[in-house]
């Protein structure tokens, strides 16, 4: 079986891997933050009411949108 050359560099693939890596971490961490929150409401501090407010307020940027000159399919009407 004949090895394919990726389509993108090692450099490239490592800074992927990393930022998907800090993408979950973050992910977990925030999802901790509202657990606590809602099995301990009581007990939580200042830093799990800003996780979570921080990674709601995240939630509500559009994200996915790109300028159009950087999509990658344009459409034609």
């Amino acid at each position: 079986m004949a090895v394919r050359p990726s389509a993108h560099p090692p450099r490239r693939r490592a800074v992927e891997h990393v930022a998907r890596a800090l993408v979950l971490v973050s992910a977990v961490v925030w999802c901790g933050a509202v657990l606590r929150i809602l099995t301990h409401p009581g007990h939580t501090g200042f830093v799990e009411g800003l996780l979570a407010a921080g990674g709601w307020s995240l939630s509500l940027l559009p994200v996915h949108c790109t300028p159009r000159s950087r999509r990658g399919g344009e459409r034609e009407d």
